[in-house]
């Protein structure tokens, strides 16, 4: 995967720097001098590392690290700034989710490739539990769906044999009111018992064995 980048400051000495140590890195750079264009190509395609002064003419900093945090979860954003406090510090690296922040001058040969070599790195971990994540989720929803049509398929069938109950219970009530008037009612139910067990085996598979085996269990039964 091609590494990329956008860099966003408004001093174009700083800007003239930083390019200059990426195009030995090879790294696909994108540049804003404010936070209107940066949105913009924010807006076009995803970033891996995202670095951000805060003042900026648009959209501050603040506002495209908390775009950027809601939109693209996996982007590493790196932020360098003149002054910040402790507070805003802790606000930075808790709230932004911001990976190193740096004090302008930068020594971007140095601390700043160091960081960024880091950055891709926490990037690709980042992507690839997220990627496992989906794809989890997906055998997951997949079961799911296997799962539903089971119960459907199972439903149907409770539905069939529902109906065959009934035929059943007709079939055997017309046989029993032709041929069995002398059984007892303990042999009634014996009877009803076993013809509905041989006739549902004939219905799930109706092969010459289970037929034959209804009829004499029939014939024993009304003897």
């Amino acid at each position: 995967m091609k590494r990329n980048l956008l860099f966003i400051s408004r001093y174009p000495e700083i800007i003239d720097e930083f390019q200059g140590i990426l195009e030995e890195k090879q790294i696909e750079t994108d540049i804003a001098q404010n936070g209107t264009d940066a949105m913009e190509l924010l807006k076009q395609k995803e970033y891996q590392i995202l670095v951000t002064d805060l003042n900026l003419d648009g959209y501050n900093g603040d506002k495209i690290l908390s775009y950027v945090n809601q939109k693209f979860p996996d982007t590493i954003c790196m932020l360098y700034t003149n002054s910040i406090s402790a507070v805003q510090l802790g606000f930075y690296l808790n709230k932004r989710d911001v990976f190193r922040v740096f004090l302008r001058p930068v020594n971007f040969r140095q601390e700043f490739m160091q960081a960024l070599e880091e950055a891709y790195e926490l990037y690709d971990l980042k992507k690839h539990d997220r990627d496992s994540r989906q794809e989890r989720l997906k055998q997951l929803e997949g079961n799911r769906k296997a799962i539903a049509e089971i119960e459907k398929i199972i439903e149907n069938q409770n539905e069939s044999w529902k109906d065959f109950e009934v035929f059943a219970e007709r079939l055997l009530g017309f046989t029993m009111e032709r041929y069995g008037r002398n059984l007892n009612t303990e042999q009634r139910r014996q009877y009803f018992a076993k013809e509905k067990k041989l006739l549902r085996a004939m219905c799930e598979n109706p092969d010459t064995h289970n037929i034959a085996r209804a009829q004499n269990e029939a014939e024993v039964l009304m003897k």
